[in-house]
């Protein structure tokens, strides 16, 4: 009896494709629309030159519409990656239906590592349990699945009852993977980050940062108000001008050391906080359920910390564009306040973020459960007798 979850997955996976044809135009015609843009932006530069007002007003316009179509466009792009990846869960649920499993991970590394002395259930390796069930995506989630099938049964009926919710909430389900797919969370990247807070939680910054944060932008203005005003000569203030870049260059190879020990991970950040989101958003009645998830929430939304993070680290990627960061960090200094706020940010967690991962890996555990509750109906749950 599988007709209910199969016409579901059939249903959804028809509509969308629909959406997917749709985004992907739609992309198209906003790239379009970002060339349209930058060229009327050059003629209008051309046809008015020599107008300085005009010229100015007009290029703040067209940089403006510009940023909006590139942030639109990366939106829509999103959202187009979230829903073909949906598309490609909803086929492989379809495939599951028609046992058609053994391409997934089986779980067999874990045999070694969690001290398995039988195999005699058939609980992991090929056409296991594991493989059959397990529908986790991160490395956290894989090894607590395959610990779930191996430890020893406790609150087993809280844990049904947490399953019989989520297996109701099949459609959120679809979503927490389909967004974690995007990037799958690694133990490697975990451990790093983990560690990189543990050993630099008690950092200190030089206490005059906050000060020079202030004082060395009201330099660079006032340095370039004074020439502007013919207050000073072109030799001093290219002079002035080339002492402020020596001192911002020394900052910036300061910021440079710091930040190459986190910036490779951002990409997964970027997946991390809306997979917790997710988590955080969602209602549940289950007690289990409501117990894991505040470890999310207390004393701050775990994906506030962790979109905080994503904003410093992506910032940072300005340097990546010279025309933008040459002009910003001279007026604003900004490798200097980027510094400043990743210490902060750091400072903040006291150096503990596992809760963080242990959480994430038992909704995916809990999830894929639920998975196959809802691909089965048909099957029941097993009554506890004392």
């Amino acid at each position: 009896m599988s007709s209910v979850p199969r016409n579901y997955y059939s249903q959804k996976s028809d509509s969308l494709n629909k959406f997917i044809q749709d985004l992907s135009v739609k992309c198209k015609w906003i790239s379009r629309s970002r060339l349209i843009v930058f060229g009327m932006g050059i003629l209008c530069i051309w046809l008015l030159w020599g107008q300085l007002i005009p010229i100015t007003i007009l290029s703040i316009l067209f940089i403006l519409l510009f940023i909006f179509l590139v942030r639109y466009n990366d939106a829509t792009e999103d959202q187009l990656k979230l829903y073909q990846n949906l598309y490609l869960l909803t086929h492989e649920e379809l495939k599951s239906l028609n046992h058609q499993f053994l391409h997934r991970p089986d779980g067999e590394k874990f045999i070694q590592s969690l001290l398995l002395e039988t195999n005699d259930l058939d609980l992991l390796g090929k056409g296991s349990l594991y493989q059959f069930i397990n529908r986790t995506v991160s490395d956290m989630g894989n090894e607590e699945m395959a610990r779930s099938l191996l430890g020893v049964p406790d609150n087993i009926l809280f844990k049904q009852e947490a399953i019989q919710e989520l297996s109701q909430k099949i459609e959120w389900i679809l979503t927490f993977r389909a967004v974690q797919s995007s990037s799958p969370l690694s133990q490697k990247s975990k451990d790093f980050l983990a560690g990189w807070i543990k050993e630099n939680a008690s950092e200190r910054i030089p206490a005059a940062f906050p000060l020079l944060s202030k004082i060395l932008p009201f330099i660079s203005v006032a340095w370039v108000g004074l020439y502007a005003f013919n207050y000073i000569s072109n030799q001093v203030f290219t002079l002035g001008v080339l002492i402020i870049l020596g001192v911002q260059g020394f900052f910036a190879t300061w910021a440079a050391k710091l930040f190459k020990k986190i910036n490779h991970i951002n990409e997964e950040l970027s997946a991390l906080s809306p997979c917790l989101e997710s988590i955080e958003s969602e209602s549940f009645k289950s007690p289990l359920l409501n117990e894991i998830k505040s470890k999310l929430v207390h004393p701050e939304m775990a994906s506030k910390s962790i979109r905080n993070l994503n904003a410093i680290l992506n910032r940072y990627d300005y340097r990546m564009n010279m025309v933008v960061y040459i002009p910003l960090n001279f007026f604003t200094w900004w490798d200097i306040r980027l510094m400043m706020e990743l210490h902060n940010w750091r400072k903040s967690l006291k150096g503990n973020i596992d809760h963080w991962y242990e959480t994430l890996a038992k909704f995916e555990m809990f999830s894929s459960y639920a998975t196959l509750a809802f691909n089965k109906p048909d099957w029941c749950y097993p009554e506890i007798n004392e």
